[in-house]
């Protein structure tokens, strides 16, 4: 049996957490949940700045052509970049 605990947070977290729960389509206690296992596991928590900064190097590197289809160019430039004879 899953043990139960009461907390106590602040308006305007519970609104947040609705608004998340509601978004990702979930109950606010499995949000709750979620949110303590990966609290507790360690897992670090991204902002959207670290993301962006991880995206940094690929900025610019592929340019569509007239048709908007990049597909073909950026097979070139993984098999370029990243082949090994």
């Amino acid at each position: 049996m899953d043990n139960q605990i009461t907390l106590r947070i602040p308006e305007k977290l519970e609104k947040q957490l609705e608004k998340t729960a509601k978004k990702k389509g979930i109950t606010k206690s499995q949000a709750v949940r979620e949110a303590v296992a990966a609290y507790v596991t360690g897992l670090p928590k991204k902002d959207a700045g670290a993301t962006w900064q991880s995206l940094l190097p690929f900025v610019g590197s592929v340019e569509l052509n007239a048709s908007g289809d990049a597909s073909a160019e950026i097979a070139r430039r993984i098999r370029d970049n990243n082949w090994r004879d």
